[in-house]
């Protein structure tokens, strides 16, 4: 079953989940909303507000947090262009 996606933007973002949309989409980089607070590229999750990174099956977040640890990862690991917003178990 497919998941219901949120709508990208809403009138309720905070100051840091509005950063971190523009920068994915200036970058070029498929994002999607899975709630208030989630968002996904590819087989990653950040939560904005927390800076909070997380691997699709991992147990644990990533050891570094926000929206910089997040820009440095996707910098270093992938053009965006290798992102689909299907991809759920990849792992880098």
């Amino acid at each position: 079953m497919a998941k219901i996606r949120k709508p990208l933007r809403q009138p309720t973002d905070s100051a840091k989940m509005q950063q971190a949309i523009d920068w994915l989409e200036e970058q070029g980089y498929p994002v999607s909303r899975l709630t208030e607070w989630h968002l996904k590229i590819g087989p990653i999750n950040f939560y904005p507000d927390k800076g909070t990174i997380l691997y699709d099956g991992d147990r644990h977040p990533h050891h570094e947090r926000g929206l910089a640890a997040l820009q440095e990862l996707l910098r270093a690991r992938a053009h965006p262009e290798d992102f689909t917003i299907e991809l759920h178990s990849t792992k880098w």
